[in-house]
């Protein structure tokens, strides 16, 4: 039973990545807004200002404060992404252990 309890084993795993998952996601759409409201308060600061519209996304893009919440929202979705990766690698792992387990038992009937 010992592939058994190693599939048991990554089912958990698999749990615990979903809820992270969760978390990550929730932290990454927060990031994303934050980037998102940030910009085009500033865009339109720039533009209200006499920017050319063509220049302000660009400037906008470029200040210290809204680069920062960039990066932040670029990080959030890299440990997203990390995250479904994770999940995907588990489910795999599962699915090798069952084809594994599977293959004992029907050879332990057949023989």
């Amino acid at each position: 039973m010992e592939i058994y309890e190693e599939m048991q084993q990554k089912i958990n795993q698999l749990n615990v990545a979903i809820d992270e998952l969760k978390k990550t996601g929730t932290q990454y759409s927060q990031s994303y807004t934050k980037y998102r409201i940030a910009l085009a308060q500033e865009i339109v600061r720039l533009k209200d200002d006499g920017m050319a519209i063509t220049l302000c996304y660009d400037i906008a893009r470029g200040k210290p404060d809204i680069a920062r919440l960039k990066f932040a929202e670029i990080r959030d979705e890299a440990l997203y992404k990390a995250n479904q990766e994770n999940i995907n690698a588990l489910k795999l792992q599962i699915r090798i252990l069952e084809s594994q387990l599977n293959r004992e038992y029907n050879n332990k009937y057949t023989d």
